[in-house]
């Protein structure tokens, strides 16, 4: 079996893993993920900002969501039906737990605002490739507009890419363990580079709603905005849960979560 196959198979394996966490306690990271969602689909409606934006509150969002995680991986048991409801009230408040403490601010704070630099650089980019072409529709390009287009894209991906990878471990290391941000920022790339296929089946999901909701634009914008809303609301809590078990892999080579779970 190729190395390939073999990412690819893990980063499955992951995905099997975070759907056994999210079933754990689905009424908190299910409403994070409803809430998360409904945040950055408004968010994505906003002219020329919205991708900065997204990138803004992203590392916020992910180093919540790895809090969250930790503690209902620790309980190592299905929520009982008592909580539940309390466990739904609070996902909006869980959503923002990585402020809740001052000690965490400041490496956020840089995270973030490194996160939104990146992709005002990336947007910029892009217009430099791309020009007037990325604002068009796909049906009324020619051969080097789809040409740019296409290229424009793939660069994108790859910067996005690259900044995962830089984060979905430094997070947890840095609020989980309390490690120092910017070495593992370093050691967190190069991890990630390492199970770039693993990481890619994961983190491919995002795109691909993305890439659904591009589709259905044409058709009706609205309907669009509602499927890419209930898809993000149905895929981030269990792409977290996935990242989570991840991080767990190759940190703590022990599974995070048994498999009868």
């Amino acid at each position: 079996m190729s190395r390939l196959t073999r990412h690819a198979a893990l980063g499955r394996r992951w995905l099997a893993c975070g759907w056994r966490l999210l079933r754990r306690n689905p009424w908190l990271l299910g409403g994070m993920g409803a809430c998360a969602a409904l945040l950055l689909v408004a968010l994505s409606a906003i002219p020329l900002l919205g991708g900065p934006l997204i990138a803004l509150t992203a590392p916020a969002f992910l180093a919540s969501f790895m809090l969250a995680i930790d503690r209902v991986g620790k309980l190592n048991m299905p929520l009982p039906k008592v909580l539940r409801r309390a466990a739904l009230r609070e996902s909006p408040r869980a959503l923002f737990t990585v402020f809740r403490h001052e000690r965490r601010l400041l490496p956020i704070t840089v995270v973030s605002l490194a996160s939104m630099a990146v992709s005002l650089l990336t947007n910029m980019l892009v217009w430099l490739i791309a020009g007037s072409a990325w604002s068009r529709s796909w049906a009324s390009l020619d051969a080097r507009g789809m040409l740019a287009v296409a290229a424009a894209v793939l660069i994108a991906l790859t910067v996005y890419f690259l900044l995962a990878a830089a984060l979905v471990y430094a997070l947890p290391r840095t609020f989980l363990r309390d490690k120092p941000l910017v070495p593992e920022i370093v050691r967190s790339l190069k991890a990630g580079l390492h199970y770039a296929t693993a990481l890619a089946v994961v983190l491919g999901i995002v795109p691909l709603i993305m890439l659904v909701a591009v589709a259905l634009s044409p058709l009706s914008l609205l309907v669009a905005y509602v499927v890419a809303l209930v898809l993000y609301a149905s895929a981030l809590p269990l792409v977290a849960c996935a990242l989570y078990c991840s991080y767990r892999s190759v940190y703590q080579p022990r599974p995070p979560v048994a498999a009868h779970a």
